[in-house]
């Protein structure tokens, strides 16, 4: 994941960071499952796949 920041420029994911990246997360997915998570990521994905498959790519 690190390496993903560093095309940010420097950003550093600090313990400090990581905790208030997993409360904001907790917070914004209030309530919700983690089968319906799960359900929107696959759909999601498919729905890119499909997409990417009907660009010709």
């Amino acid at each position: 994941m690190q390496s993903w920041w560093d095309d940010l420029g420097t950003p550093q994911l600090t313990p400090e960071l990581k905790r208030r990246v997993v409360d904001e997360m907790q917070a914004a997915l209030a309530g919700r499952s983690t089968e319906s998570m799960e359900t929107e990521r696959d759909r999601v994905m498919l729905e890119l796949l499909k997409s990417r498959s009907d660009a010709g790519s």
